[in-house]
């Protein structure tokens, strides 16, 4: 009897050792708070993996980072420029300002620079009209103040050389009036152009001792042929009290 008492307790205990084990490794069921949090957790990773990551920050607001097809026309145009300086020969610098100019005829760069190199190939006409086009565009937008200040004083140069005395002294005059008011534009444009962008063939500093020196020399010789043309009246006027006969005045002359 004892033995079957014995047995029955040995039974039971190894029941609830069972039913222990089998209550252990079962697994909790979540409570609703932790299916939540589990859940918004997925969504999460989920999320970020759609995101598309920052843009870098840049360091260097303003400058551009790759160079534009327009300015890689007048890079080209300015290495030809430079060359045909050295060999005298600037038919592949105004072609490639050309080409600038048919990719964005709104810009006045290519403008300027066909003006200078028009200039230097001694085609005047040709070089005012394009230094124009230039002054125009530059005055539209302030960025391009400093491109202004070139154009105005070459305008006054290639006047000059064409021998506008008045059209050249006002060309003058008008460059005088901007170096005065903004002196020393230097960064002006370097500011402006591509990254690693060489400066163009053109100068990028006021010369407002040069604009006075022109104006002074254009006024000085306005005052000897104003001068040579009193004492010439003065001569032809004596000749004919005298009797001398008067050469009519040659076509150069009344030019």
């Amino acid at each position: 009897m004892r033995s079957i008492s014995r047995a029955l307790a040995a039974a039971g205990l190894l029941a609830s050792l069972a039913l222990a084990a089998v209550a252990v490794a079962a697994p909790k069921e979540p409570k609703e708070g932790d299916k939540k949090a589990a859940a918004k957790k997925k969504d999460d990773k989920a999320k970020a993996k759609e995101e598309p990551k920052p843009e870098p920050k840049d360091d260097k607001p303003g400058v551009a980072k790759a160079i534009t097809p327009y300015d890689q026309l007048i890079l080209d145009a300015d290495k030809a420029f430079a060359a045909g300086l050295a060999g005298g020969v600037l038919d592949d610098a105004v072609a490639g300002y050309r080409k600038a100019i048919a990719n964005d005829p709104a810009r006045p760069e290519a403008h300027l620079f066909l003006g200078a190199a028009l200039y230097q190939k001694g085609e005047l006409d040709a070089s005012e009209e394009s230094l124009v086009s230039a002054t125009s565009r530059a005055r539209a937008d302030k960025g391009f103040l400093n491109l202004l200040g070139k154009s105005l004083f070459l305008t006054a140069t290639v006047k000059e050389a064409r021998g506008k005395g008045d059209e050249a002294k006002a060309a003058w005059q008008a460059y005088e009036a901007f170096a005065k008011e903004n002196p020393d534009q230097d960064l002006a444009l370097k500011d402006k152009l591509p990254e690693g962008a060489p400066t163009p063939p053109v100068a990028v500093k006021v010369f407002l001792a040069t604009a006075m020196e022109r104006l002074n020399k254009l006024e000085a010789w306005d005052k000897r042929v104003l001068e040579y043309a009193k004492v010439k009246e003065l001569v032809l006027k004596r000749q004919r009290e005298l009797g001398i006969p008067v050469e009519p005045a040659k076509p150069a002359d009344k030019k």
